[in-house]
């Protein structure tokens, strides 16, 4: 082999990229516990915030708020601010709301980047909860019509960490506006 030291790097930077993505998939505490899914927690955000937003607006502040919460609020301030939310710990430390401010301000794509990640979570999330084949041609506009679903309250109701279920009423409600995701 003519540049070990190349492969290697390359090899490594591979691998340093993979665990981060399936970092950045959840949520944790400072202390490292988990605390869920980081696209629950911006839908969660998002449903929360003020009305007179528009919908691509409350989730480009929401993702930022969560990606800078990652890591950063301890335990006990999480269980402080269960009722209140994201929004109440960032009392707790006024100079991330500078940051949210700079990083929704240059953060054009926001509203686009988020549905995409959305439909890919849907998208791992089913595979990993029931052996039926998805459909390929299928699954993107299932996991679109499922956020547009959770974000505009058409079905409020709807439990979200039970939209990982198909065997789920939460999850049968969205079949039934989005179609199912599943071939056959």
């Amino acid at each position: 082999m003519k540049h070990p030291k190349l492969v290697i790097s390359l090899l490594l930077t591979v691998l340093a990229t993979t665990a981060l993505q399936a970092q950045n998939r959840y949520v944790h505490s400072k202390e490292g516990t988990l605390l869920g899914r980081r696209v629950d927690a911006i839908v969660a955000c998002a449903t929360q915030s003020h009305k007179d937003w528009s919908r691509a607006t409350k989730v480009t502040i929401c993702k930022c708020m969560v990606d800078l919460m990652n890591h950063h609020f301890s335990d006990k301030q999480i269980e402080r601010h269960a009722r209140d939310g994201v929004v109440g710990l960032f009392g707790e430390d006024s100079s991330l709301a500078n940051q949210v401010r700079d990083c929704s301000v240059n953060n054009e794509k926001g509203w686009s980047d988020f549905q995409q990640e959305y439909a890919l979570e849907c998208k791992k999330t089913l595979q990993e909860a029931t052996p039926k084949p998805l459909d390929p041609a299928k699954i993107d506009e299932f996991g679109h019509c499922q956020l547009e679903m959770v974000l505009s309250n058409e079905a409020p109701n709807i439990e979200i960490k039970k939209l990982d279920d198909p065997n789920s009423d939460s999850f049968q409600k969205i079949v039934k506006k989005c179609g199912s995701p599943f071939k056959g």
